[in-house]
């Protein structure tokens, strides 16, 4: 494929530990792949700041196979909420094209703003003791705010995963069913975002000095990359077996928490 063995090696490596960490803690696998990119491939010289859509773009699309896999576990257990799903997932499937559309016509400092607004919602979804239990609290207007959410988290390098942890919160439903109407929830905006990507509105930046060829480039998906950074992914989200703690979890999300903020230092320096 026209991609260096070291590479490959790496996004896989890289990709194992964010589905490791991502399941574990229970936080968006694209967060998690973005941060860790973001630190590592300017060291094989490789900026994240000169290829951010196609950072972004191969990053949503590797995420994919992880979220249908758990979607459609989650489906065969009946752990899905397919009212709130079904509520939301169309906006956020149009949000995921618009969005994709837009991250190949905005400049560096505009997508690095979203990111640093994903980081920090991230934070603020995962610090606060959400105590909205009723419905009426969320306007009745599913298609906008789905639309809203879908766009900018695209625009956030995000696969929804983070918005839709928000939108469960603001509804009253078993906290069983919630990892799997999450993952439905990002399979629709990814999928909406890989149909943009593949025909953006303006086409990236060429790495073919990087790599050997510009042939596997789909639009601005490096179909290798996403390849080997979705396989990394999906196995380290399976090595993912044992339960943590109430107390465990917490201790790691604060931790996760503070390298969040460490990577919107690293992000603005």
């Amino acid at each position: 494929m026209n991609m260096p063995i070291e590479f490959t090696v790496f996004l896989i490596l890289i990709g194992l530990a964010c589905g490791l960490v991502s399941t574990q803690i229970r936080v968006s696998p694209a967060l998690t792949c973005l941060t860790a990119l973001y630190f590592f491939l300017p060291v094989i010289g490789m900026p994240v700041d000169q290829y951010i859509s196609i950072v972004i773009a191969t990053i949503l699309v590797a995420c994919l196979p992880m979220h249908l896999y758990h979607w459609l576990t989650a489906m065969k257990a009946g752990r899905v909420e397919y009212s709130l799903l079904l509520k939301y997932a169309p906006g956020l499937a149009m949000g995921g094209v618009i969005g994709a559309q837009l991250v190949s016509l905005s400049n560096v400092e505009v997508l690095l703003a979203f990111i640093s607004f994903t980081l920090l919602l991230n934070i603020f979804i995962s610090v606060l003791e959400w105590q909205v239990h009723q419905q009426r609290s969320v306007p009745n207007f599913p298609l906008p705010i789905g639309l809203l959410a879908g766009g900018m988290s695209v625009l956030g390098a995000n696969d929804g995963h983070t918005v839709a942890r928000l939108l469960y919160q603001l509804h009253p439903h078993s906290n069983e069913n919630r990892d799997g109407t999450l993952h439905g929830m990002s399979v629709f905006l990814s999928f909406s975002a890989l149909i943009g990507f593949v025909f953006p509105a303006l086409q990236p930046v060429a790495i073919s000095h990087i790599v050997a060829s510009d042939a596997w480039l789909a639009g601005a998906i490096y179909i290798p990359a996403a390849l080997a950074l979705g396989a990394g992914l999906l196995f380290g989200s399976l090595l993912t077996r044992w339960q943590v703690s109430h107390y465990e979890h917490k201790i790691l999300l604060a931790c996760f928490n503070l390298y969040l903020i460490v990577c919107l230092f690293r992000i603005w320096q």
